[in-house]
Parts: structure tokens; C-alpha cells; sequence
């Protein structure tokens, strides 16, 4: 079995658990911001059948990179802002505010996509380093040494073991990618609805008009980098290496597990 498959593997599992996690994420944020759009429309939930794009899907088990149909958010059903006296425990009156604007809640709710990625990723490392741990450190065989220099193990069981590994890694590492590649900010894209909010109306306006013209052009760029690798690498080369900080970054904040453990 060669690492092709592997990644297939790895992206077919993602198909089915990771992005319906990320669009029920979306869902849930909005949910509970008093937008019960995707409730009623049947996509809070983490069955991948309301979730999946086919051809999202395909890019993902190919590419490892993809996307699922997007989460309805209705912003105009999100609690609206306003301010009212409570009563704390002690008896006492005071002003608190409740709701959030419209533009506040969709970046909340985009933002929970690329979150619930995160989270994914360090869940699966968390479980990739104690598989390692049982599976590898015996052997004498570190599997990161091991994929660093496009090896594998040469007998049968550490073989499977190997499979294992790198299933969770390249799990972890689709995680990653969908998070940073949904945080650029061009329409339809979260990051969009994120940086429109940060830079204001006037950008976020700008975005909205030109929103056919960027959306097509990120998926030409996204058609030409698979035929020609210069685009690729001029385009993805960004993104590969945020995503590897993030990695090593959540690598890190797993040190304690082999200590722990060992």
C-alpha cells in the first residue's frame, strides 16, 4: 500500500467525520446566537449525508483539500443587541448586554469552522503521540524519522503499525489545510466574512460586490495549480508553511504525553 492510498484513506475518513464536524461547528455557532436556520433545515447534526459536496469530497480524497455545502445562516434571526437591567444573586440591579450585530455573528459563526478544524487536529495528534508510543517506540523506529526520509518499516506488523500512523497524520494534517485554506479571505470562503468584519463595512461592502469575480478567480487558481506546478507552489508554498507551524505548534503542545505516559 503505497502513501497515495493512504492519503485517500485519510481524506475519505475526513469526508465523512472532519467536515461534517466543521459545518456542524458553523451550524451550532449560529444556533446558539438565536439562528435556527440550520436546525430546521436538518444540518445540526454530524451525519455527513447533510453535509457532503460530492465534488468537495473528490477534491478532498484527491487533493487534500476540499469543502462540504455550506451551512445556512440566516444573521437577521441572530439575537438582536440591546441592554437590560438584571438582578445578580445579591438583589442588586445592574445593566448587562445581551445579543450580537449581525456582522459580529457571521464572523463568530465563520470562525467556528476553522476552530472545530483545530480542535480536530490536536484531538488526532493527541492520539497520533500515544500511538506512537505503543505502536513504534518498541520497534526502535520513529515514524516521523521514518516519513521525514520516505520510508517505511520493512516487516509485516510494523507495516500495519506504520499505516496506522500515518493515517492519523495525514488526518491531522487535512485538518489543518481545511482550517488555513477556509481562512483566506475571498468569498465564499470564512475568512471572508472574518476580514470583513475586522477591516469594516466599507471592505466588507467591497467584498460583496466582487464576490463572483474572486470566487472565480481562486477556483481557476485552484484548476491551473494542478496542472501547472509553478502556480502550485507560488500559491500553496504560504500555506504549506503555516500549516506545518501549526503542526509543529500542536506538536509541541503535546510534549507531555510521552512523559506522561513513558
Amino acid at each position: 500500500m503505497n502513501a497515495h492510498i493512504l492519503q485517500m484513506i485519510s481524506g475519505l475518513i475526513v469526508v465523512m467525520l472532519i467536515t461534517p464536524f466543521h459545518e456542524f461547528a458553523h451550524a451550532f455557532a449560529a444556533n446558539k446566537l438565536g439562528d435556527r436556520t440550520a436546525e430546521e433545515q436538518g444540518r445540526l447534526t454530524i451525519n455527513p449525508l447533510a453535509h457532503i459536496d460530492p465534488v468537495g469530497a473528490i477534491c478532498i480524497i484527491l487533493c487534500g483539500f476540499g469543502w462540504a455545502k455550506p451551512v445556512p445562516v440566516n444573521p437577521f434571526r441572530f439575537k438582536p443587541m440591546r441592554t437590560e437591567y438584571v438582578t445578580t444573586k445579591s438583589g442588586k440591579q445592574k445593566l448587562k448586554k445581551t445579543g450580537i450585530s449581525m456582522r459580529a455573528g457571521m464572523a463568530v459563526t465563520a470562525a467556528a469552522g476553522p476552530v472545530a478544524n483545530i480542535i480536530a487536529a490536536f484531538i488526532t495528534i493527541v492520539i497520533l503521540r500515544i500511538a506512537h508510543i505503543f505502536l513504534m517506540t518498541d520497534s526502535g523506529l520513529s515514524f516521523f524519522w521514518l516519513v521525514d526520509n520516505g520510508m517505511m518499516p520493512s516487516e509485516a506488523q510494523l507495516q500495519t503499525y506504520f499505516y496506522i500512523m500515518y493515517v492519523l497524520y495525514f488526518i491531522a494534517i487535512i485538518n489543518i489545510n481545511l482550517a488555513i485554506f477556509n481562512l483566506i479571505p475571498i468569498p465564499p470562503l470564512d475568512g471572508s466574512k472574518i476580514l470583513g468584519f475586522i477591516l469594516g463595512r466599507k471592505f466588507e461592502g467591497w467584498l460583496y460586490k466582487n464576490e463572483q469575480k474572486l470566487s472565480l478567480g481562486l477556483m481557476i487558481v485552484l484548476v491551473a495549480s494542478n496542472f501547472l506546478p509553478q502556480i502550485g507552489d507560488i500559491v500553496f508554498a504560504p500555506l504549506s508553511w503555516i500549516s506545518g507551524s501549526i503542526f509543529n505548534l500542536l506538536m509541541l503542545a503535546t510534549n507531555w504525553i510521552p512523559s506522561l505516559i513513558g
